[in-house]
């Protein structure tokens, strides 16, 4: 009975480790499936990686590219703003000054137009006051005249 029961025991150890074996290596081939698996979704990972590091450096680089114009465009716009506003502060003042010069020319020129007024009103006050002193002139000339001719003809009569 011995001998029957060790070979019991060694076929079913036998069938034990076949079977041992069986899943031992169904199971090897899963983990190597499974790690081939592994190993491809690591390299997609890879290459997803590197794709996003190369977008997002692009990004970067865009983004940065996009700072530089807008400061160097900010820094434009601030010196045309400064340009701008010399040349309505050269404006403004060329401006008051036009109009304070025109404004003295015009008083200037008020104040000859005034002097020339008192001119012409003097010289007509000499005109009007000469043509009355002539007037008079005239009238006693006229009165004189009549009185020499009275006079002559008077003469005249007592010599005839």
């Amino acid at each position: 009975r011995k001998n029957e029961i060790e070979t019991r025991n060694q076929n079913l150890v036998q069938t034990f480790k076949s079977q041992l074996l069986q899943h031992l290596e169904l199971l090897h081939s899963s983990v190597v499936d499974s790690f081939s698996q592994q190993r491809q979704q690591l390299k997609n990972m890879k290459e997803q990686l590197v794709a996003s590091v190369s977008t997002k450096n692009q990004i970067c680089t865009r983004v940065r590219n996009m700072r530089e114009t807008s400061v160097n465009k900010a820094h434009e716009l601030q010196g045309g703003m400064v340009n701008m506003q010399d040349i309505t502060s050269n404006s403004q003042n060329k401006c008051n000054l036009y109009m304070k010069q025109a404004k003295n020319y015009y008083l200037e020129n008020m104040s000859s137009v005034e002097a020339g007024h008192r001119s012409i009103e003097e010289i007509l006050r000499d005109c009007t006051m000469r043509t009355t002193t002539v007037g008079i002139h005239w009238k006693n000339t006229q009165v004189y005249l009549q009185q020499k001719g009275k006079s002559n003809v008077e003469a005249v009569d007592h010599m005839v």
